[in-house]
Parts: C-alpha cells; structure tokens; sequence
C-alpha cells in the first residue's frame, strides 16, 4: 500500500469514527440529523445520498459480518439491491 493510499484509508476511518460517534448520542432524534444534512449543498446531499445506496449494497452481500443488532440491514440491502444496482446516482 503506497504512503496515498494508507492516508486516504486514514481520512475514511476518521471519517467513519466521526459519523458513527454522531448516531449514538442522537439515536433518539434522528430527524436533527436528517434536517441537518438537508441543509447542506445539493451537490453533497447527492453524494451522501449515494453513500447511502453504498452502503445498502454492501449490507447485502453474503459474506456481510452480521448479528441480531445489523440483521435487518441485511435484510433490507438483499430486498432493495435490485433496484439500487439499477440507479447509481451522478456526481453533478
């Protein structure tokens, strides 16, 4: 792995740290959350929009470490891959 690339997998934990510090406190409202990313530019609520299409295909492989805690994401990702394999969103 070249010097690059290990601090770009360094950036994304931290930035992976960051966001998921940011759930647990707020788990109750998660609205707060969800208004605050509304609020950012249009462009990055596309690329987090993205992320999350990602993210969902990823919980759907098989080999998706899981439990009783992230099950349904499981689950979930298996249902909806279809249609998110169909729909990857543009950079603008």
């Amino acid at each position: 792995m070249g010097h690059q690339e290990y601090l770009d997998r360094e950036k994304a934990r931290q930035a992976a740290t960051e966001i998921m510090q940011h759930l647990n406190p707020i788990a109750k409202d998660q609205q707060l959350l969800i208004d605050a990313i509304g609020m950012e530019h249009r462009t990055l609520q596309q690329r987090f929009t993205e992320l999350c299409r990602l993210w969902l295909l990823h919980c759907a492989v098989s080999c998706y470490g899981r439990d009783g805690r992230n099950e349904a994401s499981h689950q979930l990702g298996k249902k909806l891959k279809p249609l998110l394999e169909r729909y990857p969103l543009p950079y603008i």
